[in-house]
């Protein structure tokens, strides 16, 4: 419904400063080394973080050791990586068997099962982990210290176990007015799966061409857009590589992702002309497939890019709206730990990664992530005030608290092809709205 009385409205501006800088390649990289030292790197990061942790909730009587120490049935403290043995991973045999034409083990939505074994990993050995510790809810990669013994079988018998926390938060700052970040993910343009009817409806409510003048005005305090990846349908694998598919493709070179690539030139040529957008790579895209990934090539968006409004970033993405700090992906490590555990629901996986200090604890496991040497981007060095991932099956939000009066708002971005919802974040007050659109105008 459009207002009946026109009124103009002056689009609200912030102040903004991207904090990315640690998930940008700054350098040509020619060689990949192994990926053990990133788990070395990041062990040797978190194990004073965890260490502290273990010193405040057990005391200083428990003394901590190495695998190497370990002495029967003495009461100690271990510090490591965790690692899960689960029979259902995929393994690089299952890609040669694909080449070989090998009947394969059917790809499964998760690969955590009841039978899966956790261990404890330092840079030179492992240790099984009994007891009491619930590793359906333990990814591999995370840095944890347990407190137990070790058993006559080289088991250590876990009693209590705690991780590095969230790290400290920067102050809050005071905003006395109204003052909007907006968030959509999953366009998912260009292919079947496209709800343009919805899309356009959204784009003319936060360009205010529709709605009332209440809507209007609203929509006027929106300062900026994160669009949080996967803006074009996936591209559908061809197992056909036939001479004569080869030809065909090569006369009728117009695929699915140039349609897709043009379609979003023209979303955010819209866009752009009202308000900052930030456009994150997704899993879907033509960008790197390893985190972090790069933002995406100007090139690919020959109109949207001529206007300052368009700010092409990293996934994951962090910056600061007017103090406010925000921190986020486009979904995929928090779609990777719904593999590695029994947690179904995004904003309790996010809570855990600020738990783990860590944002992508599977990579380099099951999530590709670059081969770091001498630093691991995924750790938190703050805590957000704003944590979201995009990409998710529902909308939603909850704030959660610290133990040192740290305040996260997690935010779950949905699908926009699936949940035509616009979720806005209020950086007065860090309340959440969400606009859900019909099909039907």
């Amino acid at each position: 419904m459009v207002s009946e009385t026109a009124q103009a409205f002056s689009r609200v501006h912030s102040d903004f400063q991207n904090t990315s800088d640690r998930f940008v390649f700054t350098a040509v990289r020619n060689s990949f080394p192994q990926y053990a030292q990133l788990y070395f790197t990041r062990l040797e990061i978190m194990r004073g973080r965890v260490r502290e942790q273990a010193l405040q909730k057990w005391g200083r009587d428990i003394p901590i050791r190495t695998l190497s120490e370990l002495t029967k049935d003495e009461p100690c403290i271990i510090i490591g990586t965790a690692y899960k043995e689960m029979e259902l991973k995929p393994s690089v045999l299952k890609d040669l068997s694909e080449n070989l034409d090998i009947a394969t083990q059917p790809i499964l939505p998760r690969y955590a099962g009841d039978h899966d074994t956790l261990l404890l990993e330092e840079e030179t050995q492992r240790i099984v982990l009994v007891g009491n510790i619930d590793m359906r809810e333990i990814v591999t990669g995370v840095t944890v210290a347990i407190m137990g013994t070790e058993n006559e079988d080289g088991e250590f018998v876990v009693k209590d176990h705690c991780f590095a926390g969230m790290p400290p938060q920067p102050e809050y700052p005071t905003i006395n007015t109204d003052c909007y970040v907006a968030f959509l993910s999953g366009l998912n343009l260009g292919g079947d799966v496209s709800s343009l009817a919805t899309l356009d409806l959204c784009i003319e409510s936060l360009t205010g061409q529709f709605g009332t003048a209440v809507q209007q005005r609203k929509m006027s305090k929106v300062t900026a857009l994160v669009l949080a990846g996967n803006h074009i349908a996936p591209v559908k694998r061809d197992t056909d590589v036939s001479d004569q598919k080869t030809r065909y493709l090569t006369r009728h070179s117009s695929a699915g992702s140039i349609d897709g690539m043009q379609a979003l030139d023209g979303v955010l040529m819209q866009l752009v002309a009202c308000m900052n957008v930030f456009l994150m790579p997704g899993a879907n895209d033509p960008g790197n497939y390893m985190l972090p990934q790069q933002s995406l090539h100007p090139c690919m968006l020959p109109l949207s890019n001529k206007s300052t409004g368009l700010r092409l970033v990293t996934n994951p993405f962090e910056a600061e709206f007017n103090g406010v700090k925000f921190l986020g992906t486009s979904g995929q490590n928090i779609g990777d730990i719904y593999k590695n555990c029994h947690i179904d629901e995004p904003l309790t996986a996010m809570e855990k990664t600020l738990t783990w200090t860590h944002i992508a604890p599977t990579a380099p496991d099951t999530l590709a992530c670059y081969p770091f040497t001498d630093v691991d981007p995924f750790i938190l060095e703050a805590t957000p005030h704003v944590y979201f991932a995009g990409n998710q099956g529902a909308a939603g939000y909850r704030l959660v608290k610290g133990p040192t009066g740290q305040t996260v708002l997690l935010l779950s971005v949905p699908d926009f092809s699936k949940v035509p919802t616009l979720m806005l974040v209020n950086l007065k007050n860090l309340e959440v709205e969400r606009i859900t659109f019909k099909d039907a105008i």
